[in-house]
């Protein structure tokens, strides 16, 4: 891991570089990159990256304490009271900083769950912000219920480079070297479909999925070289981002064993069905017979504190894992363990403390993350 260097830019600053429309995306190579200093780096390995090793997560505006310095992998609870009205600085990122500075959740619920804070919450909008990739790649920044959400081997040996900027590989003496899942088929990169794709996956595009358009036919293509880098040579090689390890439980409970992004999405459907029926307005997207719950409205919370607090807190936890948009890719274990413990805690609260309302109970083939 890197060596952390000081400086760096001040999210304040980064929030106002210009942004422009260039062949890469919606980023100027000065949004990330300093063009006129080094930082001390004398490695090359910071690529001139504005922020690097470090970034703050939480809201300094709704903090009157001195920040929380964690290590990459080290976990901390809402338990612990050092989080109260605290942010939290996280070290030896490398150049993972550089994208955690913009996805994040903007604030944490530690900022926010008491006090007048909460009717900040209250009144203005009770969810993370729509990218907070950082919080569920790190494992932190949840309701956590004061308990060890835990995370998965991707928070310490993979990074956001090394899977995003991943550059497919044309074929070496005719044989291929990577594969993409193209639609249902997994397909070997020759040297036709290494040309058409290399400018639209990975390297700066950022990708690590795209969509093949042909007349009104749309077809999705993922990456899934960019998994078997660390994956390929076993039985364990992705075949798809709805990967399916021969260590898979069934975390749901359907008595059958489905990839994990299939997993998920049935996790976050429960949730969300159950804060539904505590009386919370939800919006859906209709798919022929399927009704996906997609968000929710300030309507129909609880007058009861108790359950009140129960139903914000489901409704947090539901909206940092959906807005993640990996459905458990980024960190199966702390999106799993997370689902379902909140599961818990909102059924419990309204429908009474008793072990028959846990997830556990309603859902008694399920495996507990």
């Amino acid at each position: 891991m890197a060596t952390r260097l000081n400086a760096g830019v001040p999210l304040s600053v980064i929030n106002t570089l210009s942004m422009t429309n260039g062949p890469a995306g919606p980023l100027a190579c000065q949004t990330c990159h300093d063009p006129h200093s080094t930082y001390g780096d004398t490695t090359g390995e910071r690529h001139q990256l504005r922020v690097f090793d470090q970034v703050q997560l939480g809201n300094p505006a709704l903090s009157n304490a001195a920040p929380i310095y964690l290590n990459l992998g080290d976990s901390i609870t809402t338990a612990d009271l050092r989080l109260t009205n605290s942010t939290v600085i996280v070290t030896n990122l490398g150049a993972v900083a550089s994208c955690t500075i913009c996805h994040n959740a903007r604030f944490w619920p530690t900022n926010i769950a008491s006090g007048t804070n909460m009717q900040y919450q209250a009144s203005s909008r009770f969810a993370p912000s729509m990218s907070p990739v950082a919080e569920v790649f790190l494992g932190l920044g949840a309701y956590d219920y004061g308990q060890q959400m835990g995370n998965s081997p991707h928070t310490t040996f993979a990074d956001c480079e090394a899977c995003h900027m991943y550059q497919l590989r044309a074929p070496l003496n005719g044989i291929a070297q990577d594969s993409l899942l193209i639609g249902t088929n997994v397909t070997a990169v020759n040297t036709a479909t290494y040309n058409t794709y290399r400018t639209l996956l990975g390297d700066h595009t950022y990708s690590v999925a795209t969509t093949q358009i042909s007349g009104v036919t749309t077809t999705m293509v993922e990456n899934i070289a960019a998994c078997n880098q660390c994956h390929a040579g076993d039985a364990d090689t992705v075949q798809s981002f709805d990967h399916k390890p021969s260590y898979m439980k069934d975390y749901v409970g359907t008595n059958a064993v489905y990839g994990i992004q299939t997993q998920t999405a049935a996790l976050l459907q429960n949730l969300g069905l159950l804060i539904n029926a505590t009386g919370v307005s939800v919006t859906t997207v209709t798919n022929g017979p399927i009704v996906t719950i997609t968000g929710f409205g300030s309507t129909g919370y609880s007058t009861t504190n108790a359950i009140l607090q129960a139903q914000h807190k489901a409704v947090y936890n539901w909206s940092l894992i959906s807005n993640d948009k990996s459905l458990g890719v980024h960190n199966t274990q702390f999106t799993i363990r997370l689902l379902q413990t909140t599961y818990t805690d909102l059924s419990t609260n309204f429908y009474g403390n008793s072990v028959t309302n846990t997830f556990q109970s309603k859902f008694p083939r399920a495996y507990l993350r």
